[in-house]
């Protein structure tokens, strides 16, 4: 897809930039040809899909894994009225619920005292199907892990 691209104007952009005389791929077999009458053409077509190729193999990158019950240091990416964003892992956030912040009632986001840029320990609690996790925070002297975990 990516390199034929709509309509097919990748692919035809690039037999007629590089000068090659045909570009075939086979998708069931997983096979590329390239056609022209100098090397040079060749090296430069295939120089073009290769870095489309890269760019493919960048957005199909696996999210890290982040594993139910562990506990994770992460940082406070944002607050919201309801709840915060921590980054488990780079690129992936988990979302914890005022109500999950403390033991304690908190009536508003501001009393917890938290801000982007701050390190918490959470524990993931949930992962749904849009692949979202839902963290609880771990606050030390409130009971810790097994307070979380006995949900």
């Amino acid at each position: 897809g990516a390199i034929i691209g709509k309509e097919g104007k990748t692919i035809n952009s690039i037999i007629e930039d590089t000068g090659v005389d045909n570009i075939d791929l086979s998708r069931a077999e997983g096979v590329m040809s390239i056609t022209a009458k100098t090397d040079r053409s060749i090296t430069m077509a295939m120089e073009r899909i290769s870095a489309i190729m890269a760019d493919v193999d960048r957005e199909k990158k696996p999210r890290p894994e982040v594993v139910i019950g562990q506990t994770y240091t992460g940082e406070v990416k944002s607050v919201m009225p309801f709840g915060i964003f921590v980054e488990l892992q780079p690129g992936l956030d988990g979302f914890c619920h005022i109500s999950e912040l403390s033991e304690s009632f908190i009536r508003k986001i501001e009393d917890v005292g938290l801000s982007p840029g701050d390190k918490i320990e959470v524990m993931v609690t949930n992962r749904n199907e849009k692949g979202q996790y839902r963290v609880k925070r771990i606050v030390p002297g409130e009971g810790g892990v097994s307070a979380g975990q006995a949900k």
